[in-house]
């Protein structure tokens, strides 16, 4: 018979009705550790980044969303990722891997650099790029039939330095020719 799934109640942190203000759930071995209310999830955030200069997908969301002048260096940090992705548009998507992609077979493609890889995965007109290192990656998403390439950043887990290097590193490769993605069929969604 399967567990019957409760929703907490209050966030372990701050001990706020969830009801109200939603919630993130932390898990470890599939065993629930806590459940903090969104408030609380991106103070951790924030305070990690502060710590490490670590930036994920949601805190970046936030302050982008926030006129808050606290994440004013989080805000920066994005424009230069921002310019970086604009050139590895240009330089990568434009210069070959778009056509690579529409012209395959293939939805998954994979390429290694030392120990850098590129992961690429297409579905429904849209192409999802994840570059990653250990301890960082960055995902890109391009509109798959536009050769031009209009990409923006999907999600992030790496400090600003980690996110530019892997799409430097990955612009300047494919220029030089060392980087040839290759049918992967472990390449998916999850």
């Amino acid at each position: 018979m399967a567990e019957e799934h409760t929703d907490p109640t209050n966030c372990s942190t701050c001990k706020t009705s969830l009801a109200e203000s939603g919630w993130v759930s932390y898990y470890k071995d599939n065993e629930l550790i806590s459940s903090v209310c969104i408030g609380c999830d991106l103070v951790e955030k924030f305070m990690e980044w502060h710590k490490s200069g670590h930036i994920t997908t949601p805190l970046h969301l936030h302050a982008i969303l926030s006129k808050d002048q606290i994440y004013n260096r989080i805000r920066m940090s994005g424009e230069r990722i921002r310019e970086e992705i604009d050139r590895f548009s240009r330089w990568v998507w434009a210069g070959g891997l778009g056509h690579l992609v529409r012209e395959s077979n293939e939805r998954g493609h994979r390429a290694d650099l030392a120990a850098d890889t590129m992961l690429v995965w297409s579905c429904a007109g849209r192409t999802a790029i994840t570059l990653e290192t250990t301890g960082a990656s960055i995902t890109l998403l391009a509109a798959t039939d536009e050769p031009q390439g209009r990409m923006g950043l999907q999600g992030i887990s790496a400090t600003e330095s980690q996110a530019l290097r892997l799409l430097s590193v990955f612009s300047e490769a494919w220029v030089r020719r060392e980087v040839v993605p290759k049918p992967d069929r472990n390449v998916g969604m999850f």
